[in-house]
Order: structure tokens, then sequence, then C-alpha cells
């Protein structure tokens, strides 16, 4: 594998720890994947997209409230990634049954990428939560 060669000649690199913890996802590794994520974070504790990488595999596992932790620290490093604030405002509306949380974030994505098509797929969630 490609990430693992690169990692093994740049072991500190947080961007090559990320996309091989994505890789190992992609095979159904998910402990490996949040073994190797983890080495990102460590390498770059600042790295948001590690960050939300790692509440994604967290989720997958069953682990709510850890990924919970994940997808906040990712927002708030990167508070204008409009993917980032998405995913934190579903978050809040399908798993915590926050919908003011949830509105706050889901709207800041779509200010914060209009274009991304996502108002109506949004406002459909909102009215099917409500």
């Amino acid at each position: 594998m490609v990430y693992s060669e690169i990692l093994n000649i740049y072991p500190k690199r947080a961007e090559t720890s990320n996309h091989l913890g994505v890789s190992h996802i992609a095979e159904g590794k998910i402990d490996d994947a949040l073994k190797i994520i983890q080495m990102a974070i460590q390498s770059n504790p600042n790295f948001a997209l590690a960050h939300f990488n790692r509440a994604v595999f967290l989720f997958q596992l069953g682990k709510r409230e850890e990924a919970f932790q994940e997808f906040k620290l990712a927002a708030r490093l990167e508070p204008n990634n409009s993917k980032f604030q998405y995913q934190l405002g579903l978050f809040y509306l399908k798993v915590r049954k926050e919908k003011d949380q949830a509105i706050f974030y889901l709207k800041k994505s779509i200010r914060l990428d209009p274009d991304r098509n996502i108002k109506l797929e949004v406002i459909n969630l909102l009215n099917k939560n409500s």
C-alpha cells in the first residue's frame, strides 16, 4: 500500500497518517484506522480533518459520545468548513435530538457554502424531525 510506504519514510506526517487511516476504513479495518488516525492527531493536534475522520470511525463503532466530542473539535478547529458544521448539525439533530443546536450549525453550513445545494436537504431534515 502506497500510504504505508510513505508513512514509513515520513512517520510524523499527519496528512499521510490520515489518508492511511481512511484507506484502512475502506477495507473494513476500523480498529487499525482509529490507531492510525490517532497517530495523525498526535503528530498534529490541530488537524481538523483527522479529528473529523476519527469522529466518523468512532460513530461507526457505536461510540457516540466520543464521536460527538471529535465532531465538535473538528468544527471548532475549522469554523469555516461547511462540511464539518453540517455534520455537527446532523449529529445534534439525529443523535442528540437538540434541534436548536442543529439549526445553528446547519444554517452556518449553508451560510459558509451556499452553492453546496444542501438547503432543501436541511429544510426537509428539520421538517421531518419537528
